[in-house]
């Protein structure tokens, strides 16, 4: 009571994307995550309102300033224009479940088409098809339990063996299907 909720939230989210980012290599696009969590949750423990563009400005100069060389890459202007387009697009309108994810997926298709042809001069139709079952798959399957594997190596280790291999095992059910999506006629549209 003596807290308010979002104080409370941003430390441990923040820390809880920190230990995320350390276990999965610190890479770029984890660490790029990681920087505009820290952004959000500095701005909330300091109660200061942050418009939405002004987050991805603020994130954009932490990156840069890490990896000035980022904005080379892609990823960089694929996921900064993804964020954008989702949040303009979507806002606090954005359903949840089924609904949601479907419409997440359809501005994403939309909005990054250009950006993807630009970058590599094709467009994949089956991606958001394979985006569909793939992102709550390795959400709330794949990830919770490599995560937990991870930490339960430490404690008992054959329990986090056993975890990392469950979470193998749904990577490979999940793999299997994959690979017929990119064999299906007009898989891809190729531009010159």
């Amino acid at each position: 009571r003596r807290i308010p909720g979002p104080l409370f939230e941003a430390p441990f989210g923040l820390a809880c994307a920190t230990l995320y980012a350390a276990l999965a290599g610190f890479g770029l696009p984890t660490l790029r995550t990681l920087l505009m969590i820290a952004v959000v949750a500095l701005a909330s423990l300091r109660r200061r309102h942050l418009p939405v563009a002004q987050g991805l400005a603020l994130a954009m100069v932490a990156i840069l300033a890490v990896d000035p060389l980022a904005v080379l890459s892609a990823s960089f202007w694929l996921s900064f224009a993804g964020v954008a387009m989702l949040v303009f697009c979507l806002g606090a309108r954005a359903g949840r479940g089924v609904r949601g994810l479907v419409a997440a997926q359809a501005v994403a298709t939309i909005g990054l088409t250009p950006l993807t042809v630009w970058f590599f001069g094709q467009s994949s139709l089956v991606g958001p098809l394979a985006n569909l079952v793939a992102v709550p798959w390795v959400s709330f399957v794949v990830v919770p339990l490599t995560v937990l594997g991870s930490l339960l190596v430490l404690l008992v280790p054959w329990a986090g063996a056993a975890a990392l291999q469950a979470a193998a095992w749904m990577l490979q059910a999940l793999w299997t299907p994959l690979t017929w999506l990119p064999q299906l006629p007009f898989a891809q549209w190729d531009f010159a």
